[in-house]
């Protein structure tokens, strides 16, 4: 099971919402104080198992999709900067055949195997075996 980004972030945060303390909620996973505070602090060495998470979900009152990847289920993850808000709302106003086009090519990038700027003796050689 892979958790989100800042997903100690969360339970922290949720944690002190709820007036609980670490103590409070590390024998409920079976787990010591010292182990969970490293949950915490996004040191995930052991992460939390499917049964540890759903005693999570259940003490911390959260959703499962929340606690693991941090959003809710419906909810659409929010903008963190001022580049992905413009980035958001510029994506927004294409029409939704471009918007296909650019959540196709952000999918083709993000999965692809980039090495930073081509080689130029690379380009020189196909230059030269498109003129041949």
């Amino acid at each position: 099971m892979e958790f989100g980004p800042d997903f100690g972030e969360r339970i922290r945060a949720r944690r002190k919402e709820l007036g609980l303390k670490q103590g409070d909620v590390a024998p409920e996973l079976g787990i010591t104080v010292s182990a969970y505070s490293l949950w915490e602090h996004g040191k995930l060495h052991k992460p939390p198992s499917p049964a540890q998470v759903e005693k999570l979900v259940r003490i911390l009152k959260l959703t499962r999709e929340y606690l693991i990847l941090g959003s809710a289920p419906g909810e659409a993850l929010a903008a963190r900067t001022e580049e992905e808000r413009n980035l958001l709302l510029a994506l927004r106003t294409l029409p939704p055949e471009r918007r296909r086009l650019v959540t196709d090519l952000l999918k083709l990038i993000s999965t692809s195997d980039i090495h930073g700027p081509e080689n130029p003796e690379n380009s020189r050689n196909r230059e030269s075996s498109k003129s041949s």
